[in-house]
């Protein structure tokens, strides 16, 4: 028996939340990386799941094969995968979250494969075929992780959306007769509220596309 051990630590201006957010988006994996064809959820609960994988082989990428793929999220900061894929290999994957400061987290990946009989033959190609797929998977989440983090900072949260005011959005507050400040107020729901909101949005729509066009 051989064990190939490979680590590698990268370093994200984003909370640990938003890290833990995206390797959380099972969903994701066959719409965004380009690598996996398919993914079937076989169970899912708050700690684990099990899923069967379909995926293109790394520097083979005309060759497809399966995994069994079962995830545990052990705590917030920290992942294990254990993985039953090409050629019945066994292999670990650990995920280590450490938050440096604040919106400044360090993620550590260390992938374990374990090989039997003829399959130690591999041994020397797998170093290369781990660093490749990581770095390829990296790319590919990390707009994700970057925009959400943005949005995150402009007030959104899940199932409720954006803050309704632009002030709560954009950190704006409204200005007295006095010169002080006021706490922000809902667009009054008749006509006038439309005009308030094509403002909003139009701002929206230009902070993101100036956001999204640094990441294209």
């Amino acid at each position: 028996m051989k064990i190939v051990e490979k680590k590698i630590q990268r370093v994200i201006p984003v909370s640990t939340a938003t890290v833990l957010w995206n390797y959380l988006d099972f969903e994701h994996l066959s719409v965004v990386h380009k690598n996996y064809t398919n993914a079937e959820f076989i169970y899912e609960d708050e700690h684990v799941v099990l899923e069967m994988l379909s995926f293109k082989i790394p520097f083979f990428s005309f060759l497809h094969s399966n995994s069994l793929h079962f995830f545990v999220k052990k705590s917030p900061q920290e992942l294990v995968a254990f993985n039953l894929g090409l050629f019945g290999i066994p292999s670990i994957t650990r995920i280590q979250i450490h938050e440096l400061e604040q919106q400044q987290s360090e993620i550590t990946v260390t992938h374990r494969f374990i090989l039997r009989g003829w399959t130690q033959l591999l041994a020397p190609l797998f170093p290369k075929m781990i660093e490749r797929w990581n770095k390829q998977v990296w790319n590919e989440d990390l707009p994700l992780k970057l925009r959400r983090q943005q949005m995150l900072n402009w007030g959104f949260r899940d199932f409720i959306g954006l803050p309704s005011t632009l002030e709560e959005r954009y950190g704006q507050p409204t200005a007295t007769s006095e010169g002080s400040s006021k706490e922000p107020s809902k667009a009054p729901p008749h006509a006038s509220s439309l005009r308030l909101e094509s403002t909003i949005l139009r701002k929206e729509r230009q902070l993101l596309a100036k956001f999204f066009s640094h990441w294209d």
